[in-house]
C-alpha cells in the first residue's frame, strides 16, 4: 500500500470510524523500523499530521452542522450518544479530546461535538495536535516492537499489535477501575466512622461488673 493510501484512510478515519487506519499503520510500522530512524519518523510525522487533518475537517463540520439538523442526529440512540458525549467534554474538555484520538469510534463523536459546542478552535487544535503525536507514536511503538520480536509479515503485525493494545487498554481501565474505588470505600468508611457512637460510660462500667 503506497503512503499517500496510507495517508488518506488516516485523514478518512477521522471521519468514518469503520476505516481501519490503526491497522493500516500498525502495518507500515515494521518495515519503517527495519528501514532505519529516518523512515520510522518519517512515517510517524506522517500518520499524526493525517489524523490530526482528520480530526481538524470533522471539528469545521460538527461547527457547521450542530447536532439537530438531520432526522438521524434526533433518533433516541443517537441522541442518547451526542447527549453522553458532549456531557464528558463538558466535565473534562480537552482532556478528553487529547485521550479521544485512542478511542476509534467514539473520537468522531467528541471531535464532532467539540465543533458543534463552539470549543475554541486553538484550544481544540492544540489538543488534536497533541493527541495525534500521542496516537502516532503509540501506534508505531507497538507496531515496530511486535515486528522486532516476531519477525513476522504486515498483517501479523497488525493483528497482534491490535491484541497487545486490546489488552493494555483493559489493563488501564482495570487499574483506573481499581484506584476511582479507593476514594469511594474511603469515603463509605468515613461516613460510617461518623455515624458510630461511643458506648455510654454507664454501659461500659456496666459490662466490667458483669465480666467479674
Amino acid at each position: 500500500m503506497s503512503l499517500v493510501v496510507l495517508f488518506l484512510m488516516v485523514v478518512a478515519d477521522g471521519l468514518v470510524p469503520l476505516v481501519p487506519s490503526e491497522a493500516v499503520v500498525l502495518a507500515h510500522a515494521s518495515a519503517a523500523a527495519a528501514a532505519g530512524w529516518p523512515a520510522l519518523v518519517g512515517l510517524g510525522l506522517l500518520a499524526a499530521v493525517a489524523a490530526f487533518l482528520g480530526d481538524a475537517i470533522t471539528y469545521l463540520l460538527g461547527r457547521h452542522l450542530g447536532t439537530t439538523r438531520f432526522a438521524w442526529q434526533r433518533r433516541p440512540w443517537v441522541a442518547r450518544l451526542l447527549q453522553r458525549t458532549g456531557s464528558a467534554l463538558d466535565r473534562q474538555g480537552v482532556p478528553l479530546i487529547v485521550s479521544a484520538r485512542m478511542l476509534p469510534g467514539w473520537r468522531v463523536a467528541i471531535t464532532f461535538l467539540a465543533g458543534a459546542s463552539r470549543l475554541a478552535m486553538p484550544r481544540f487544535l492544540l489538543a488534536s495536535a497533541l493527541g495525534s503525536t500521542l496516537w502516532a507514536t503509540y501506534l508505531l511503538g507497538i507496531g515496530a516492537t511486535v515486528g522486532a520480536l516476531t519477525g513476522a509479515g504486515p498483517i501479523a503485525v497488525a493483528a497482534v499489535s491490535l491484541v497487545t493494545m486490546a489488552v493494555l487498554s483493559q489493563a488501564v481501565r482495570w487499574v483506573r477501575g481499581r484506584r476511582g474505588r479507593r476514594p469511594a470505600r474511603r469515603a463509605i468508611r468515613a461516613r460510617a466512622g461518623r455515624h458510630t457512637r461511643p458506648l455510654p460510660v454507664a454501659l461500659i462500667d456496666a459490662s466490667r461488673v458483669a465480666r467479674v
